[in-house]
């Protein structure tokens, strides 16, 4: 069954994250990683491997994004992955905004809907039962709690290298050492909103494909560098903190880029767009055009232009 088959819901971003606890939040962690945090950058390569040169779209802070041939967006220099580990070690500066931005009321109804679609999506994906699936960089693990309301737990694992964040399901495997799953295979691995964390995307990737089954499925969700949000912030002067996560968000992926990652290995098989873009660019608050900027994004998300894919690949 088609898992686009699942109803999109009708987004509100500032019941997602709180408007004044976001920039709040967001001043307190960059400041804490430029002053804090030993930052050492290193040069990268857009991971379509494209020999070309990149242009430089934009400069944020000390940082600078380039754009490759593909349209791929990218942090280059980046941060290395020492600094990173520093960033989302237990009880770092990231998981500490991470729980003052999403476990406000308003922000646990909205994620609990969020990650509910995701599993029925998962679920709808599945032809066959008792098969085992990977959440990796699961968080606190939500998305497991409401697979695990669809799926047995015993089928259900998580991975996370923080092991202090809250964690909802019980009895569900939750795994911080990659060396622990080297000699394991999953049907399913669900990357939501990781590869643009790390500094190398193909190495991750490459790890992952060697633990997926054949006609396995890898499900992706990551910043598109096509979206109009994307259009807007790397084209004008305006900085959208939310969308462009400075010092997290090191790639903004184009679908040209994620076909030349996986040729050979996947297969796209479903893609989609869920994003906020209107009103972000708007700061769309409690506007009386509200409904309106619902719909119009709705529009956006049916022609892929909404700020974030979600895409379903098959392995080869």
């Amino acid at each position: 069954m088609n898992p686009l088959l699942i109803q999109k819901l009708n987004l509100n971003l500032w019941d997602l994250k709180n408007k004044k606890q976001l920039e709040f939040s967001e001043n307190h962690f960059n400041s804490f990683v430029r002053n804090k945090v030993k930052l050492n950058f290193k040069k990268t390569k857009c991971p379509c491997g494209s020999k070309k040169k990149p242009v430089l779209v934009k400069k944020v802070f000390d940082l600078s994004y380039y754009q490759c041939i593909c349209k791929t967006i990218f942090l280059n220099p980046t941060i290395s992955e020492n600094n990173l580990d520093e960033i989302y070690k237990n009880n770092g500066i990231y998981e500490k905004h991470r729980r003052q931005i999403l476990y406000e009321k308003k922000a646990r109804v909205l994620r609990n809907l969020i990650n509910k679609r995701k599993a029925s999506q998962i679920h709808n994906l599945l032809k066959k039962q008792n098969l085992k699936i990977l959440d990796f960089g699961c968080g606190d693990g939500d998305f497991l709690n409401h697979l695990n309301k669809k799926i047995k737990r015993e089928q259900l694992y998580g991975f996370d290298v923080n092991t202090s964040l809250k964690r909802q399901p019980k009895k569900i495997k939750i795994i911080s050492e990659t060396n622990e799953l080297i000699d394991q295979k999953f049907n399913v691995v669900t990357l939501w909103g990781v590869l643009e964390h790390v500094s190398d995307p193909k190495k991750l990737i490459n790890f992952v494909s060697k633990i997926i089954t054949k006609n396995g499925f890898l499900v992706l969700e990551i910043p598109s560098s096509e979206s109009l949000l994307s259009k807007y912030t790397f084209q004008s002067k305006n900085i959208p903190i939310r969308w462009l996560e400075p010092y997290r968000h090191l790639f903004f992926f184009s679908l040209a880029c994620i076909k030349k990652m996986f040729k050979k290995k996947f297969k796209i098989k479903y893609i989609e767009t869920n994003g906020l873009d209107l009103q972000t660019i708007f700061d769309n608050e409690k506007s009386h055009n509200e409904l309106k900027i619902i719909n119009v994004q709705n529009k956006l998300n049916d022609n892929l232009l909404g700020d974030h894919y979600r895409i379903f690949l098959k392995k080869l």
